[in-house]
């Protein structure tokens, strides 16, 4: 299962493209912001955090309203039960601080959003080959 949120319905909708163009057999699902994206992935019980989605991969953009991409990160990581699920930062964003730190954060690798559908689809091949284990 992949897991992406991106505010951008266009990169949103390559990133389906590509899928649909790879053949992905498994789910897929879309958020516009972070605070959706780590909805998805919790829900209070009690006051303690219950798993509810287990994606085998999260793609994330950095730039993002209401959370950005490293709050995100950083918000998952927290949580043991979310630890071992690969984030990917997959952002127009060319800023190697901002890198540095989502790498530091534990994110599984940054990809620079290409605006080729070739290479988007060559993008997310490679990704669903490394991390993905439902298809």
């Amino acid at each position: 299962m992949l897991l992406m949120a991106d505010d951008d319905d266009d990169d949103c909708q390559f990133v389906k493209d590509a899928l649909v163009e790879l053949g992905f057999l498994g789910e897929s699902w879309f958020v516009h912001d972070g605070e959706k994206l780590f909805s998805y992935l919790r829900h209070s019980n009690n006051g303690g955090p219950t798993q509810v989605l287990r994606p085998d991969l999260i793609l994330v953009d950095l730039i993002m309203p209401r959370k950005d991409g490293i709050q995100i990160l950083r918000e998952i990581k927290s949580y043991p039960e979310f630890q071992d699920i690969p984030i990917v930062l997959y952002t127009s964003s060319s800023d190697a601080r901002k890198k540095e730190q989502c790498l530091a954060a534990g994110a599984a690798c940054w990809i620079t959003k290409a605006f080729q559908f070739d290479a988007v689809v060559e993008d997310i091949k490679s990704l669903l080959s490394t991390y993905d284990h439902t298809n």
